[in-house]
């Protein structure tokens, strides 16, 4: 059995506190949620229900949850989830903590993936890291940029990044400028990386 709740705490500056050693990525927490705990502990299943959102994959084994703005959360906006269908408990694989970025202070979202990354390599043990920035998939112009670290283990993965919409994609999407924090179990990734869009 895992050594739950090592505090991992996004603080209002994103920086990531613990005081002691993760050696898997359910041992880290968003909002006081980790990957493998039950959603029905922290939201009403009327809420989650109303959360779903419908977004098209080539396989529908996970699904989405996105709540925003809820009364529970301390450092992130909104957070979304992914789900196993017909699952009656609700299991979490993973969890995305978000934050908008307003006023052109894209740079601040920026240094927070460097300070929160700094973090993660004292937290998390035997970690493989991948960081790089590149063109949004989501902008056919390549104007939107993304800051993204990885960091693969084991037992799953934990991603950073800080996504600059171009101002065209701003305009017509109406979508802000964000900071990103998510950790997934690898049978998520393996899902994601293998079947979710083949």
């Amino acid at each position: 059995m895992h050594f739950r709740r090592l505090l991992l705490i996004l603080i209002l500056t994103f920086i990531f506190q613990s005081w002691a050693k993760a050696d898997d990525v359910r041992d880290l927490e968003i909002e006081g949620m980790s990957p493998g705990d039950s959603l029905l502990e922290f939201f009403d299943e009327r809420i989650i229900k109303k959360g779903i959102k419908n977004h098209t994959y080539a396989d529908d084994t996970f699904f989405d949850v996105e709540i925003y703005g809820h009364k529970s959360f301390n450092k992130y906006q909104n957070v979304s989830f992914n789900l196993k269908k017909n699952d009656k408990k609700y299991k979490i694989y993973q969890i995305t903590g978000f934050n908008n970025y307003k006023n052109n202070n894209i740079e601040e979202c920026f240094n927070q993936v460097d300070i929160i990354s700094k973090n993660i390599s004292g937290i998390l043990k035997d970690t493989d890291k991948v960081k790089s920035t590149h063109n949004h998939d989501g902008d056919p112009t390549g104007k939107s940029k993304v800051k993204q670290i990885v960091y693969w283990h084991k037992s799953g993965s934990v991603v950073i990044e800080c996504v600059n919409w171009s101002e065209k994609i701003t305009k017509e999407k109406n979508w802000g400028d964000n900071l990103a924090v998510g950790i997934a179990i690898s049978e998520y990734d393996i899902w994601l990386n293998t079947k979710a869009y083949n």
